[in-house]
Formats: structure tokens, sequence, C-alpha cells
């Protein structure tokens, strides 16, 4: 079942990836972010409410889950491009001096997402202990599978569910107010150009 649920999921993000020039089209890079936030939350949510009894309906739940992961990840890095953009931006209208910042936007979203990661190792861990989860134990040169009480495999889906909840709305709220998007990023866009003109201008013209 489980290779079952890894091969649909996979298939589907890859579905959603091949896709994202043609959803592009009509979709920026931060409403491709929501909707997939909010697609992969509504599925927790239905997952949530039908409960674990039919393991078809959590496997096909989860795969579609995993539909935007991969067009998600390409919009996020387009998100990381426009965030040098507006940094270049702002900072010439605050301070005078367009300063663009790649190394820094990359590195701290790199940094965020190994801290992230950390943090989800800490929390699963946690939270199998603390329903009471027991790991298979070895017996002479074989290992036994250890039988998990009904409260523990109710703990074991709490554990998926709830932060599949949390973890796709709280982002995908926060990312609606993202509004580096639509008319406001042409207008900016247009003005940076202007900016990068003169700069470029006024640097032929020292170097004459």
């Amino acid at each position: 079942m489980k290779a079952y649920v890894e091969m649909g999921s996979s298939a589907l993000s890859y579905a959603g990836l091949f896709s994202v020039p043609f959803i592009g089209r009509k979709l920026s890079s931060r409403d491709i972010v929501v909707a997939g936030y909010m697609l992969t939350g509504i599925c927790y949510i239905l997952l949530a409410i039908m409960g674990y009894g039919n393991l078809w309906v959590v496997g096909i739940l989860i795969a579609i889950g995993g539909l935007p992961n991969a067009g998600m990840s390409a919009a996020k890095r387009v998100l990381l491009a426009d965030s040098t953009d507006y940094i270049e931006w702002k900072s010439y209208k605050k301070y005078g001096v367009a300063q663009r910042n790649e190394g820094m936007v990359f590195a701290f979203s790199t940094m965020v997402s190994r801290i992230a990661d950390l943090w989800k190792e800490l929390l699963v861990n946690g939270g199998l202990a603390l329903i009471g989860y027991q790991s298979a134990q070895k017996v002479g040169d074989q290992m036994v599978e250890a039988v998990q009480t009904p409260e523990t495999l109710h703990g074991i889906f709490l554990l998926v569910v709830i932060p599949g909840i949390i973890g796709n709305l709280i982002p995908g709220i926060i990312m609606m107010f993202d509004n580096f998007t639509g008319k406001r990023k042409e207008k900016i866009m247009a003005e940076l150009e202007v900016i990068r003109a003169e700069a470029k201008a006024k640097l032929e013209a020292e170097n004459v």
C-alpha cells in the first residue's frame, strides 16, 4: 500500500510540475504556491474527517495532496528570485543605492529549510514517544515488528493529519499577504529597469 501511495504521489507531483508552464500563464508564482498549500491542506482535512478505516481513501488523499509539491517547489524558486528584485528596488527607494543580495536570499532560504527539517525530526520523534509508539525489537537474528495499541495507531494518524493541516493552511494564508505580484510587481519592475539603466549609464560615463 505504501509503495502504491508513493508511486501515485510522485506521478501526480511530476504531472503538477509539467503543468506549471501552462498554469503560470494564468496564475502568478504566489498564487501557485497558495493554491498548492490549500489543496494539500484540504486533503488532510478530508482525511481527518474520513479517518483511516479505508486505506485506499487514505492513500488517494495523500497522493492528491502530493500533486502540487513539484510545481510549488518551482514556483518558490521564482519567488526567491523575485525577492532579490524587490530588495534591489527597496534598497534604492530607502537608501538611494540599488543593492542585490542573491547570495543572502538563497543562503537564508537554505538555512530556514534545514532548521525546518530539524524541527520536523524532533517533533516526529517527540510525538512518537508521547503516543507510546513501540519500535521493532531484535530477537536473535531477526527484527520483530511491535504490535501497536489502538490508541497508538490513532496517535500516529493524528501525527500525520494535524501537522498536514496546520503546516499547509497557515503558510497558504500567510502567502496571500505577499503583494509583490500582479500590477504592483509590473510597476516595480518597470521602475527597476529605469534604475538599472540609469546606473549603467552613470557607470559608463565614469569610465569614459
